[in-house]
């Protein structure tokens, strides 16, 4: 009980801006001996062709016991798929989204209708929007509403996602503006821990991911038993927001007397992407 699984997802043989070593890594806390654990890590990215990847699980450096993957209903999966197709990296401009209209009897076909039916429709098919922000920080005290994480680091291939303040009462770059209306594949990873409190105890912890309303629109929770050990939350979703609408994670933690910090064992453990799908 409570000693830690770890997943990561490696990258090997990329060239020019290709993603290259870890590129992605939770962290979870087993919680019945001699029971089942799931843990999960996903991640968006830009590869480059014949790049390797790879899932690595590992446990804490002294725990102890006989481990494995379970079998018969349970197992272990890896599955990746393209998004896009491009020979550009994440600095390529995106292209917007097309406006189609249907055609009609006697309309010219000039050449701004030409490019718009074709080349616009594939260019933005092999470079869709998108952003990643990592490397959040927080420390707040248990039972702590209000608390929107911060993103120091944010890269983006559209000027229309926007990173700003939230609202008032919110710190900086905690809310990241969306430039269209459409679905968009969110991909969010996030580890926290308490530095007090008591041992063993089972303490437990939510991110809550917020677009404009308050209402949220993806919940996922996790509970540790260990001080000072990072614990995982991981989600990937297909989420529709609205252009203009602003993206933003909450975080909220139990324990009577303790505080909640970031996990920091690398600099890839708190992660939030999102890539526009489509209207």
């Amino acid at each position: 009980m409570g000693e830690n699984l770890n997943a990561y997802i490696t990258a090997e043989g990329a060239s020019g801006q290709g993603a290259s070593g870890p590129i992605a890594h939770t962290s979870f806390q087993h919680q019945q001996a001699n029971s089942y654990s799931t843990i999960r890590v996903s991640v968006t990215e830009y590869f480059t062709q014949g790049t390797s990847l790879r899932a690595q699980v590992y446990l804490d450096s002294g725990a102890t016991g006989r481990w494995g993957i379970a079998a018969n209903d349970y197992g272990a999966d890896f599955n990746a798929f393209m998004v896009s197709p491009s020979l550009n990296s994440w600095s390529q401009p995106a292209v917007k989204p097309p406006t189609l209209t249907a055609w009609k009897d006697d309309r010219l076909v000039s050449v701004a209708d030409m490019n718009g039916a074709t080349i616009d429709v594939f260019g933005h098919l092999e470079n869709r929007p998108r952003f990643t922000a990592r490397g959040t920080s927080f420390n707040v005290a248990s039972g702590q509403e209000k608390v929107a994480l911060a993103w120091p680091e944010m890269y983006a291939n559209d000027p229309g996602f926007v990173i700003q303040r939230l609202a008032d009462g919110f710190a900086d770059r905690t809310a990241i503006t969306v430039p269209y209306s459409g679905m968009y594949l969110l991909h969010f990873f996030c580890a926290a821990k308490h530095g007090d409190g008591t041992e063993s105890a089972s303490y437990g912890f939510q991110f809550k991911i917020h677009g404009t309303s308050g209402d949220a629109r993806i919940l996922s929770q996790n509970s540790t038993t260990r001080i000072n050990q990072d614990c995982s939350v991981a989600v990937d979703d297909l989420v529709y927001l609205t252009a203009g609408e602003v993206l933003n994670v909450r975080f909220y933690g139990w324990g009577s007397g303790t505080r909640w910090v970031n996990g920091d064992s690398d600099g890839r453990i708190n992660t939030l992407g999102a890539v526009y799908m489509g209207a």
